[in-house]
């Protein structure tokens, strides 16, 4: 689905491939899609149907996967693979993705900029997964993390000068994990509920605070990502 009116009013969105994985870079106002479990590669400057133009098949070892997002720090578009050794691809021109060397998964991402309002801001983007956290600051070499604690998604505050994450099953769901330099991760029991677990978290720098969300209207926030607490929150015509 697309929004051109800010979130208030959602629209289907017909694209020339079926399961797609599709990212934005306002760098260079281009979508580029992946068809997923596959090799396509798409890109188109509106996203609209039949404005989609194929680009270069991939050929690197696997097959695209499903997760695809664009940095602006390294103006790449990266998505995952299937192969065991190269589960990251990334492009410059949103036609055509090369393979980077990496043997963890990854689900999401959080980058820390050059500098921070505490001075901690390393210029480094996180990927965190099933097999622990990844980072590079070149925006090509990939280096795994001293940890390989399972992760479902990650965010950084310049605030608080810290990555924040959100572990995944088998790990105990009501942890969370932190880390400055997004290599050396601790974990703290931040009392969340362990019947279900937390999908997505967010840093607000309007708000100067965390949110987490999941399953069944769980959401909760922080202000400095430690201690938690859970808010009731109800949908009404599409706003929480």
């Amino acid at each position: 689905v697309s929004t051109v009116d800010g979130g208030a009013t959602w629209s289907q969105l017909t694209t020339p491939f079926a399961f797609p994985g599709i990212s934005y870079s306002p760098d260079l106002n281009l979508y580029s899609g992946i068809l997923i479990g596959s090799v396509s590669v798409y890109t188109s400057p509106t996203a609209n149907n039949g404005s989609w133009v194929a680009g270069t098949p991939y050929t690197g070892p696997g097959n695209l996967a499903q997760r695809i997002f664009y940095s602006t720090a390294f103006k790449r578009w990266y998505t995952s693979t299937t192969d065991g050794s190269f589960r990251v691809a990334s492009s410059t021109t949103g036609d055509l993705y090369n393979p980077q060397f990496s043997n963890r998964d990854f689900s999401h991402n959080a980058y820390a900029p050059v500098s921070s309002k505490l001075g901690t801001g390393q210029g480094r983007l996180v990927l965190v997964g099933p097999d622990g956290p990844q980072y590079t600051d070149d925006g090509k070499t990939w280096i795994n993390s001293n940890s390989t604690t399972p992760m479902f998604s990650v965010c950084y505050s310049s605030f608080w000068g810290k990555f924040v994450a959100l572990p995944r099953a088998p790990v105990d769901r009501a942890n969370i994990y932190s880390s400055v330099d997004g290599i050396n991760w601790t974990a703290s029991n931040a009392g969340f509920e362990t019947t279900l677990e937390l999908r997505t978290i967010a840093w607000s720098d309007d708000l100067q605070v965390f949110q987490a969300a999941g399953a069944n209207s769980r959401f909760w926030v922080s202000s400095d990502g430690l201690k938690w607490k859970r808010q009731a929150y109800n949908f009404v015509a599409g706003v929480i």
